[in-house]
Parts: structure tokens; C-alpha cells; sequence
């Protein structure tokens, strides 16, 4: 699940729920960011914002670590909730233990 913001868009409000991904073979299970990809933008997104995953459910390995980044002070992630994200049967208890990559430019980032 990605959310990529560039050329001056904001995306919030967002609720995912009740996903099923069996496995992920290049991807990464969550990426967010807020960036300019010189080929496709021509400048960074404003940022993201009130995002909720909920009750999101992934059978295979975890080899890519997922991203969460801003891309400056302004241009921030921001008020994003994980609940009840479940790995191989098993509810994850804490980002850091899924390999989850918090960058630079997040603020109150939750797991419930």
C-alpha cells in the first residue's frame, strides 16, 4: 500500500481497510512519502495527512523494508494510525519489529 505526493497535492483523510496481500515480491508493504521524483514531478507534494490502515492482513515475507518519510518541516507525514495489522497470523506490536523505516519529517505516527 503506497501513498507517493508530488507536484504540490496533499493527500489525507484516507481510510485502508480490510486488506488482504498475500505476498509482495519488489514492493514494500506500507510507503508513504511526500518527495519530487525529478522524472514524474516537478516539485514535491505538500504533504500527508489523518491516514488510517485498519485491519490489514499479509501472508509471506518481509524481506523490503517498508518507508514512511517526509520531505521537509512542511512537507510532512503526519496523524497516521495502523490498527490491528497482522503478519503470518501474528497482530504486530510494534512498527519497528516489522521492519517498518521511519525517515525524516513524521509526526504522531500510532500503532493500535
Amino acid at each position: 500500500m503506497a501513498i507517493n505526493v508530488g507536484d504540490h497535492n496533499i493527500a489525507k483523510n484516507i481510510i485502508f481497510d480490510n486488506i488482504r496481500v498475500e505476498r509482495i515480491e519488489e514492493g514494500q508493504f506500507f510507503h508513504i512519502r511526500v518527495m519530487n521524483n525529478e522524472k514524474y514531478n516537478t516539485d514535491s507534494g505538500r504533504g500527508v495527512q489523518n491516514i488510517i490502515f485498519r485491519n490489514i492482513y499479509y501472508t509471506g515475507k518481509n524481506d523490503n523494508s517498508a518507508l514512511i518519510e517526509g520531505d521537509d518541516f512542511q512537507r510532512k507525514i503526519s496523524d497516521i494510525l495502523f490498527e490491528n495489522i497482522n503478519v503470518n497470523d501474528k497482530r504486530i506490536k510494534s512498527l519497528d519489529v516489522q521492519n517498518i523505516k521511519m525517515g525524516n519529517f513524521t509526526d504522531n505516527i500510532k500503532l493500535k
